[in-house]
């Protein structure tokens, strides 16, 4: 391999395979449990992977995720239930508007 292959190799960012976060996904939805999420991910250390940098990949940084606190008073937070778009039963969700919203706030599912 010459230099400049391998340097390549070295600088290029790897790409972490579409199975780790299907893998997540079951986890984080209880299909998996801890043990097994980590034993699948260990599959992909034998590709070169750290165990260091698929967890910090897919695992969300959850004490960064707050950007507005839940007790700003330019905001109204409830908990609000729905009847579930595709018929699946009944869905509760956090839903945050502005406290002066004019208009009704349209939602998305």
């Amino acid at each position: 391999m010459s230099d400049l292959t391998k340097d390549q190799a070295q600088t290029e960012p790897r790409v972490i395979p579409q199975e780790a976060f299907d893998w997540y996904d079951e986890y984080a939805h209880g299909l998996i449990d801890r043990r097994e999420f980590f034993s699948r991910l260990g599959g992909l250390v034998a590709l070169g992977f750290t165990m260091t940098t698929l967890t910090s990949a897919l695992i969300p940084n959850y004490a960064a995720a707050e950007q507005v606190s839940f007790n700003d008073p330019a905001i109204k937070a409830t908990y609000v239930k729905f009847d579930s778009p595709k018929g699946h039963g009944e869905g509760q969700g956090y839903l945050v508007v502005p406290k002066d919203l004019q208009v009704k706030a349209q939602l998305f599912w």
